[in-house]
């Protein structure tokens, strides 16, 4: 046996991997299973943060079909330009239809998720379909569910690629046609499955003070979102993406049924922003009415200088958990909470904020100052810290859960009372191999 040869020093580097999950496994190599391909076909805009968000329409099947799984394509060399993409359904009614045709004859290759000539995409393909982010490499779903497929007479027929580019040094002239394969077929599976997003909404609010090694951010689901819209079986969770920006450090998903905490959905004790794969859980959890669901996010902002709040752009910070599961509720796709607006701008001493929808910055109402520079002359040598991190925490907050385009309000959401917190049992790896 010949020893192995040097690999040289332009082909080696470091991966991520989780050891102990599950494998994804592959594509079921059966009859029937079809690919469709969903690329863009772009130059990529020279702005640090663009939203694309390009419009497909189904390929005709007659019958009903599954969705079994999918895999993600980066055009080469565009790995550090690629941030994510999410495929969502668009639901329409028979006088939007001709909108739709209307944007694939006007915009062939897409357009600026946020233009306003375009508001049609917004706010009618809001349910998640699949979302893949920096690190992942796809989907393959368990035997017994996939999602739901339908002929045009039945269900939706356009689907949303939105695909966020991060381009900071403004690079002019890259073409790019990522996207990914999807994989279907007319081997119906026993469940059709769905996507939740769990979390902090994607708001201001979640404000980060710079130079901290540790600070923790929340977003709930309440038991009352859960009574409302989980069947009483409930729904089982076979797979999640925890989802967070460049101040992640550690994040979990936490549940709380009967005065008690279970053992957590999911966490990440070394979480990694370039290694964002949706993760197979070892055993299904089944979500019932009545539980409540806590996202913490342990995030570091050391590094910082200004403050970080949570936003669209990659600096910016974010806190959920898209979380895939059947039988497939047709009431619900988000359930998210947000700190208290009140508690925030009282705190602050801050008017109304907005969305700038051009720059994806936050700014305040009478200035049009970003939030980042209102906060640059903030004195956080005299702001009390501890008592702001406690609020964040455990401060009752406000949130929506329900589908994107007809959700229910919550208030006063926090964490509710239980009698001790779960403690993860200790690792069962030997300490030293049994060879030595």
């Amino acid at each position: 046996m010949e020893d192995p040869f040097y690999h040289g020093r332009d082909n080696r580097g470091v991966k991520s991997v989780n050891l102990l999950d599950p494998q994804i496994g592959d594509i079921p190599d059966e009859p029937g299973v079809k690919e469709w391909e969903l690329r863009n076909d772009i130059i990529i805009p020279p702005i640090h943060t663009t939203y694309w968000c390009s419009v497909f329409k189904a390929p005709p099947v007659d019958v009903k079909h599954h969705i079994i799984g999918y895999q993600p394509w980066v055009t080469e060399g565009n790995e550090e330009y690629v941030h994510h993409f999410v495929v969502t359904t668009c639901t329409e009614n028979e006088d939007e239809t001709a909108g739709f045709e209307q944007f694939l004859e006007d915009y062939p290759q897409g357009a600026s998720c946020f233009d306003p000539n375009i508001n049609l995409l917004i706010s009618n393909c809001q349910s998640v379909l699949m979302a893949w982010a920096v690190g992942g490499v796809g989907e393959n779903y368990p035997e017994q569910t996939g999602f739901p497929f339908k002929p045009a007479s039945e269900g939706a027929t356009y689907f949303r690629l939105e695909v966020h580019y991060d381009n900071p040094m403004l690079v002019d002239g890259i073409y790019d046609d990522s996207g990914l394969t999807i994989y279907y077929t007319d081997n119906l599976r026993t469940y059709d499955m769905d996507t939740v997003v769990f979390g902090h909404n994607v708001v201001y609010t979640q404000l980060v003070p710079p130079g901290l090694n540790n600070f923790m951010t929340v977003g709930h689901c309440s038991s009352e979102c859960t009574e409302k819209f989980i069947p009483p079986e409930g729904i089982h969770i076979f797979s999640g993406l925890l989802h967070a920006h460049l101040l992640g450090r550690k994040m979990r998903a936490r549940i709380f049924r009967d005065g008690e905490e279970l053992s957590w959905i999911l966490h990440d004790e070394h979480y990694a922003f370039d290694y964002q794969q949706s993760r197979v859980l070892r055993e299904e959890f089944i979500l019932l009415p009545g539980d409540h669901m806590t996202i913490e996010c342990e995030l570091s902002s050391s590094e910082q200088e200004d403050v970080t709040v949570g936003g669209l752009k990659t600096q910016d910070e974010m806190c959920e958990l898209f979380a895939m599961y059947y039988p497939r509720v047709e009431g619900m796709n988000i359930c998210l909470t947000s700190v208290d607006y009140q508690y925030f701008h009282s705190t602050f001493e801050l008017g109304g904020v907005h969305m700038n929808w051009q720059s994806l910055e936050w700014e305040l109402d009478e200035t049009n100052q970003t939030i980042h520079e209102y906060f640059r002359g903030f004195n956080w040598e005299n702001f009390d810290l501890e008592a702001y991190q406690e609020a964040v925490r455990f401060y009752p907050q406000q949130g929506i859960c329900g589908r994107s385009s007809n959700f229910l309000e919550v208030k006063d959401v926090t964490f509710p009372e239980y009698e001790s917190e779960y403690q993860p049992p200790p690792r069962q790896c030997p300490v030293e191999s049994p060879n030595h």
